[in-house]
């Protein structure tokens, strides 16, 4: 996991069922805009893999406390309790850190 005073970068692959693929796609682009306004967000990022059905999200934080924030803004609650019903399998979140010149 992170540590609270590193930025966080996340890689979130979400599979939703293919009958919900347009409306993930909606609930998505609607947390585009509020969350590239928050403070401690440096990047967001939604892309989607049509061959293969998926949302990719691209995040970049200045700390966990800023994710966690991000977490727990209404729009985004609103989008994970949506994951609840359109989604074909848990999302696969990869925790990144980077690797620095030695």
């Amino acid at each position: 996991m992170t540590k609270v005073d590193r930025p966080v970068h996340i890689v979130a692959i979400i599979q939703p069922q293919s009958r919900y693929y347009e409306k993930g796609v909606e609930a998505l682009q609607c947390l585009l805009l509020p969350t590239r306004g928050e403070p401690g967000c440096i990047r967001f990022d939604i892309f989607e893999d049509r061959e293969n059905g998926q949302y990719i999200l691209v995040e970049h934080f200045k700390s966990q406390a800023d994710l966690d924030f991000h977490y727990a803004q209404e729009y985004t609650k609103s989008v994970f309790a949506l994951y609840e019903t359109i989604l074909a399998t848990a999302p696969e979140i990869r925790y990144l850190l980077p690797i620095e010149a030695s």
